[in-house]
């Protein structure tokens, strides 16, 4: 899979850039975070970053979450909501403790559709069911969106604008976010 592994870390990889970050001074912050922060009219931190990991696979539990908890970093996953308690992918209760410590989720589609050429009914669809998916387990509904694949197109972005329920949505095109020039 070309395109997984363009995506990922091998755990040692992983590690080093870990320790980048931190002996570089960044810091961590979650969508949450970057409410809190623009509610409240305070500063964001000099080398604020958002880390992110797709689809939810159980290797982010057994590999990346000891090096964040020992760096004291934080992460975003974008969980598929149908593969939560399948194998390679996390459980209910890897997710709770996720959760516990900070780690916040979001969605990433039930099914991991490709999201730019479905149907907005099928799109509401596969949101609403990974976002109870999400609820059910850590009581908190999200509002932010991975694109699975990447995937997405104005028509999706101008329904995410209208149903209220996304504020935040994320691809694969690698660009540094600047909130005054992107679209949240």
């Amino acid at each position: 899979d070309p395109t997984g592994w363009s995506l990922s870390a091998t755990p040692t990889d992983f590690l080093e850039q870990i320790n980048y970050l931190k002996s570089q001074n960044y810091q961590t912050l979650t969508f949450e975070d970057i409410d809190f922060l623009t509610q409240n009219k305070q500063k964001f931190p000099q080398k604020p970053i958002i880390l992110t990991f797709d689809d939810g696979y159980d290797d982010f539990y057994t590999n990346a979450f000891s090096v964040l908890q020992k760096n004291d970093f934080n992460a975003v996953v974008f969980m598929i909501g149908g593969r939560i308690n399948q194998p390679g992918y996390l459980t209910s209760d890897q997710i709770k403790s996720l959760d516990a410590f900070g780690i916040e989720f979001g969605l990433h589609s039930q099914t991991h559709i490709n999201m730019a050429n479905s149907s907005l009914m099928r799109v509401e669809k596969e949101l609403q069911e990974n976002t109870i998916a999400l609820q059910n387990i850590t009581g908190k509904i999200s509002n932010i969106l991975a694109y699975p694949s990447g995937q997405f197109d104005e028509d999706l972005i101008d329904y995410l604008k209208t149903s209220g329920n996304i504020n935040y949505a994320v691809t694969t095109i690698e660009q540094t976010a600047d909130f005054s020039l992107h679209n949240p």
